[in-house]
């Protein structure tokens, strides 16, 4: 029998609160590379959810300079991710 935690973490570790914004995506934007790896690759976090002005986790980590972290999510991220991210981020529809 699963515990009462694990069913938590499932139920809400992709949660979006009000800005869009993921455990995973605020994770990116502190920098904090071992919470984002077990978010990641422990509880199943999407890397790929946005927030709803168009942010990724991919953004976060850049804007805020975490060098580490985007070393880890560009080996994370699948490439034709990496390629829609870019895109959406220079030309905006």
């Amino acid at each position: 029998m699963r515990s009462n935690y694990v069913d938590l973490i499932d139920r809400y570790v992709n949660h979006q609160v009000d800005s869009g914004a993921t455990a995973v995506y605020l994770a990116c934007q502190e920098g904090h590379v071992d919470i984002v790896r077990h978010l990641v690759d422990e509880a199943g976090a999407s890397l790929k959810l946005r927030c709803y002005d168009g942010m990724s986790c991919l953004h976060a980590a850049t804007q805020s300079g975490h060098q580490n972290l985007l070393q880890w999510l560009v080996r994370a991220l699948q490439p034709p991710y990496l390629l829609l991210t870019l895109i959406h981020y220079y030309w905006p529809a």
